[in-house]
């Protein structure tokens, strides 16, 4: 997998030196992004929605035309799969195996995408099904469990590349249900209404999983970080 370039999530952020005091979801936007700027499997531009479309409609046609428009559809988002996947299991390694498990799933099962949704919303949720199964298999518990026990990190400012440990090690430590809000909110960046829609229920129960999530990690990220009141610089 070639590398992708650096970009934070974007959006009005708070500037260097968020503290505490500001909202939860600044600090845990800002802490994103930080982790975002400093890894290979940061946000890629990604095929525009009419694009896909067009490729999804080719697609269905069959034929030679068909199956490379299906190609060239996972290869333009093989990169988002797999920062997507990452985010959801904290080992790049892993997130390369599950993401060709989830790309031969689509193959598998692409006649039956009628593009109600997005492609990449389909495909997100084959990946999110995959990464739970993943999670839960008997091969790879115990390391889970491991991972689920994270170091403390020096007190003080945290810059990107320390940033990105903590929310690993934060990520990897939260019950799945709880991962895959915050990975989806803040890493897929969706709006309530789109998050409601994405895990099947009402917005208010949508917010309310955000805001049990949000709490958790928070406890978890001033335990790793060892710190009641850390700065990002």
């Amino acid at each position: 997998m070639s590398s992708t370039p650096a970009v934070a999530l974007g959006g009005a952020l708070d500037p260097p030196g968020v503290s505490l005091g500001a909202s939860l979801d600044h600090i845990l936007q800002r802490l994103f992004a930080l982790s975002e700027a400093s890894h290979q499997t940061s946000r890629v531009d990604a095929p525009t929605r009419d694009r896909s479309e067009e490729l999804v409609q080719v697609a269905h046609g069959g034929g030679l035309a068909g199956r490379l428009a299906l190609e060239s559809l996972f290869e333009s988002h093989q990169a988002q799969l797999v920062r997507y996947l990452y985010y959801l299991l904290g080992d790049l390694a892993d997130a390369d195996d599950v993401a060709q498990e989830v790309l031969l799933r689509a193959y598998q099962t692409f006649g039956g995408f009628r593009g109600d949704a997005s492609f990449w919303t389909w495909l997100r949720s084959i990946a999110t099904h995959q990464a739970f199964n993943h999670t839960r298999a008997a091969a790879t518990r115990e390391r889970y469990h491991r991972r689920a026990e994270p170091s403390v990190l020096a007190r003080g400012p945290l810059d990107a590349l320390e940033a990105r440990d903590a929310v690993l090690k934060v990520l990897s430590a939260l019950p799945y249900a709880h991962r895959e809000v915050l990975v989806l909110r803040y890493v897929e960046q969706l709006s309530v209404r789109e998050l409601s829609q994405e895990l099947e229920v009402g917005d208010s129960a949508a917010k309310m999983r955000v805001h049990r999530a949000r709490q958790d990690f928070w406890a978890r990220y001033r335990a790793v970080t060892g710190d009641e009141g850390p700065q990002l610089r």
